[in-house]
């Protein structure tokens, strides 16, 4: 997979218009009758990937910044510096386009009380990631998710999920992309890492329904829709590289994301949600069972024993608990874990 060159990447877009860069405040030309002040400046690069769509036009990377800006709006100037788009079908759309975009975010201020760090970036951005997939998702037509963000703390470095990829001023396609990096569209066996991983954030899966959500042949993964406290969860495709689908269960059954490990699944009533748990420490309302037998994720309230699942009038976006012997469905007992290896 080639990273692009965001100024060369339609021949029909002039670079002039090309809406790479916003700057968000305009230096005043002016002199200034008051003695200059050393102002602070910060850059920070970030790395951003969005499943649902690889088209890359004019419009969608101006509502990317736009988005950007609205989340910074201290920032002096943002910056697409490039992106790589990957169609994983030669005709059409299909469920495992992305595109990965690389931007600049800069601080140049007198006030540091404005500035931001590096990592708060990148925190801002995750907190906001369905503002910004709403706004890239109006301006494509299609359901366009975040499916990671990170810090890249040293530009130079390929920021991609593919491996090694090298520069090119032409943006090139993965029609046949990489197994390694795009989920297969039958089903495939779940596999244990060999050996015993001496650690629980070793153990690291996807869990996986079995539950009838579309005619593909598609897995549906459980997936954290943000990683920040009271988020939801959802079910999506699933997809090898996504961190909100990647979870670990620690010594006391508590179901953490495995990338985000002071976050981990809690409950409230019927309803389940991204809550803040610090490692090592039992948390109040967090504990979840599997039983591997009963393919189900077994809640022990003081009176009655509940089941994770899925409502059936909105099963994409809707995962609570059901009362164990009352009005449940199918999906209560649809569960897997499937297993990465070490590596992953």
């Amino acid at each position: 997979m080639k990273a692009t060159k965001r100024l060369t990447f339609n021949p029909s877009f002039r670079p002039s218009i090309y809406p790479s860069k916003l700057t968000t405040s305009d230096p005043s030309q002016l002199p200034s009758i008051f003695p200059s002040v050393k102002s602070v400046k910060s850059i920070t690069t970030a790395f951003l990937a969005t499943s649902g769509t690889c088209e890359v036009t004019e419009g969608l990377l101006q509502r990317l910044l736009s988005a950007v800006k609205n989340t910074f709006p201290n920032a002096t100037e943002i910056e697409v510096k490039e992106f790589t788009a990957k169609c994983s079908s030669p005709v059409g759309r299909a469920a495992d386009d992305s595109i990965e975009f690389v931007f600049e975010v800069t601080f140049d201020s007198t006030q540091t009380d404005t500035l931001l760090s590096p990592q708060e970036i990148i925190d801002t951005i995750s907190q906001n990631s369905d503002s910004i997939a709403a706004d890239l998702s109006d301006e494509s037509g299609n359901e366009v998710s975040v499916i990671d963000v990170r810090l890249i703390e040293n530009p130079s470095a390929s920021p991609s999920l593919s491996p090694a990829p090298t520069h090119s001023l032409k943006p090139t396609l993965s029609i046949s992309p990489s197994n390694k990096f795009f989920p297969s569209s039958s089903p495939t066996q779940s596999f244990v890492p060999t050996g015993t991983p001496t650690k629980a954030e070793d153990r690291t899966f996807k869990i996986v329904s079995s539950f009838h959500f579309d005619d593909s042949r598609r897995q549906w993964c459980l997936q954290a829709k943000n990683v920040r406290v009271n988020a939801k969860f959802n079910m999506r495709p699933c997809a090898d590289r996504r961190s909100k689908q990647k979870f670990y269960l620690d010594e006391h059954d508590q179901l953490r994301l495995r990338d985000h490990s002071t976050y981990c699944m809690k409950w409230k009533k019927k309803a389940i949600y991204v809550g803040y748990c610090p490692v090592g420490i039992e948390t109040s309302k967090a504990k979840f069972r599997y039983e591997k037998d009963h393919q189900h994720f077994m809640v022990q309230k003081p009176r009655y024993q509940y089941l994770l699942g899925v409502s059936i009038y909105n099963k994409y976006e809707k995962v609570r608990l059901f009362k164990q012997g009352g009005n449940i469905n199918d999906s209560t007992k649809s569960w897997s874990l499937h297993y990465f290896n070490k590596s992953s």
